[in-house]
């Protein structure tokens, strides 16, 4: 199974990037399971934050949301996504939808790089 180290920049600032490290099938679909990436924020003055996830990808329950972990004892932190809606691809976007903020959020794939 080839893995993919996926790089994407959100659409609204590019220094704003996420980079996931996923298994993919012969169509470049990510495969079922569970993911790593790290979502970088950069607020313009130097400041970088880095935020871990774990993207779940469940088809035959159509789950497919980045799990943060918990920001306090009661509060899990997800987000939807529709990374898994169709093949992954250079220059392609997919969406996370964080409902608590009632926010979308649009990357542009900028890199996808297969290890065998």
């Amino acid at each position: 199974m080839p893995v993919a180290r996926i790089v994407a920049s959100y659409s609204e600032n590019e220094k704003d990037t996420i980079t996931l490290l996923c298994g993919v099938d012969a169509e470049n679909q990510i495969r079922q399971g569970e993911w790593f990436g790290v979502v970088k924020n950069d607020d313009g003055r130097g400041d970088e934050s880095n935020y871990p996830f774990s993207l779940h990808v469940d088809y035959q329950n159509n789950a497919f949301y980045l799990d943060y972990g918990y920001d306090d004892a009661d509060s899990r932190q997800l987000q939807q996504t529709d990374i898994h809606a169709k093949p992954l691809a250079e220059k392609g976007f997919f969406t996370i939808f964080d409902e608590e903020e009632g926010e979308e959020f649009s990357y542009r794939i900028d890199s996808i790089h297969l290890y065998d």
